[in-house]
């Protein structure tokens, strides 16, 4: 159960977040705090929030009694990884059956971003998210697709990029580059710089990540270097 005194983001900000998060760029280091969003793509935006409020994401009234004073940071966390998800077009179901799966992993890789928050630069150590669909595809029941997955997700940091068929990682098959460090970086620009929620949040959910590190379901990053021949 959530404590009732962290600090929360209001539900009035979701569509402005989910904005700042799917526009994301790790190039630009400026963009708008006040974003002016047509009404169509608030209308398109809240129908993605809705989607996954339907499966009680990025939490439910009973896991969290304070949820309709605001969203946590780590409840916003899971929230921006689910929207990169399903901007991919992973049906929501299925995505957040895989975030579920991998929630210690996605969120070492925000929690690495975030304790950086001065940086405005995406960097070479950044940890991002990869996903093999054929390992999702052959891990679901052909009658089921929201059925949970088993870990199909690596981390692997920016610079090494040109690993992502070798190691572990090689075998036949595309793969898909979830860049959440750039989204991290850019949700906690936008909250802080507009003081929706204070740095309390940041530093214990980074506390609250690294004491989990070793529980199952915490992945390591990829550490075996390419050989040469």
């Amino acid at each position: 159960m959530t404590e009732p005194d962290v600090p929360r983001l209001s539900s009035a900000y979701l569509e402005d977040l989910a904005y700042i998060v799917l526009t994301a760029d790790p190039r630009d280091t400026r963009f708008d705090l006040y974003p002016d969003l047509t009404d169509d793509v608030r209308s398109r935006l809240r129908s993605r929030l809705k989607q996954l409020a339907r499966y009680d994401w990025p939490s439910s009234l009973r896991e969290d009694p304070s949820l309709r004073r605001g969203y946590t940071l780590r409840q916003c966390c899971r929230l921006i990884v689910a929207l990169l998800l399903i901007d991919t077009h992973l049906p929501p179901g299925l995505a957040i059956a895989l975030i579920r799966n991998n929630e210690s992993s996605f969120l070492r890789a925000i929690a690495a971003r975030l304790a950086e928050p001065d940086r405005l630069e995406a960097g070479r150590k950044d940890l991002m998210a990869v996903l093999l669909p054929g390992e999702i595809r052959d891990a679901l029941p052909a009658n089921d697709p929201d059925q949970d997955a088993r870990r199909v997700m690596y981390l692997i940091e920016r610079e090494r990029m040109a690993d992502l068929w070798a190691d572990r990682l090689a075998s036949a098959g595309a793969r898909l580059v979830i860049d959440v460090s750039t989204a991290a970086a850019a949700m906690w620009r936008w909250v802080s710089n507009r003081r929706l929620m204070d740095d309390i949040g940041r530093i214990s959910l980074i506390r609250d990540i690294e004491n989990a590190s070793d529980e199952p379901g915490f992945m390591k990053v990829m550490e075996t270097a390419i050989r040469k021949h």
